[in-house]
């Protein structure tokens, strides 16, 4: 994104929000960020589902 910014070819807006972030860089992240998204579903913040069963592949 930074260089299709800074060759004009695309836009970038940068919104703030007060949630948790997750970002999965490196395999060490995964446990982190799953415990951190079933905390979000088991507190109703976050849908159990993301997409229909259509969508998803295998």
């Amino acid at each position: 994104m930074g260089a299709l910014s800074r060759e004009k070819k695309a836009r970038v807006r940068v919104l703030t929000t007060e949630d948790q972030w997750y970002g999965v860089t490196y395999q060490e992240d995964r446990p982190w960020v799953q415990a951190g998204i079933r905390q979000l579903i088991e507190s109703g913040r976050y849908p159990q589902k993301l997409w229909p069963k259509e969508i998803i592949r295998n």
